[in-house]
């Protein structure tokens, strides 16, 4: 049977790498939109795109924002990085606090609880206000 620590240090760096992918995905669509914005607008000024292209190109930054908005990946990662820190928080109290592992495991049941109210579905995380409705 595997220890409640390991299992909280697997758990720790799933839950890490989401909250990475997540920051690292919500800050990408932002860069390409503002990218192909600045493109865009370089296009029309300096004629570089038939009409087609340029159409195009100016429907990404819309599209992409869409995406981010319909995915929520800055919401996701700080849902990610709040679960990590929470097992995180237990495994420290496993390491230097003395705490037992019946008692971490009844910490993960709650922690588990509270973090799952807080996800509704695919792309939507509730914030504080939409909680107390």
């Amino acid at each position: 049977m595997e220890s409640i620590r390991n299992q909280l240090e697997e758990e720790k760096g799933r839950y890490r790498r989401h909250a990475r992918n997540n920051y690292h995905a919500a800050y990408a669509t932002t860069l390409i939109a503002v990218g192909a914005s600045f493109i865009a607008g370089l296009s029309i000024a300096a004629e570089w795109l038939a009409k087609d292209g340029l159409i195009v190109i100016a429907a990404i930054p819309g599209g992409v924002m869409i995406l981010n908005n319909s995915l929520k990946f800055e919401a996701r990662s700080h849902w990610h990085w709040r679960k990590f820190y929470a097992l995180d928080a237990i495994v420290r109290g496993l390491d230097h606090e003395g705490l037992q592992e019946k008692d971490a495991s009844e910490m993960l049941t709650v922690v588990n609880r509270e973090m799952d109210e807080d996800w509704k579905s695919l792309g939507q995380v509730r914030s504080a206000a939409e909680k107390s409705d």
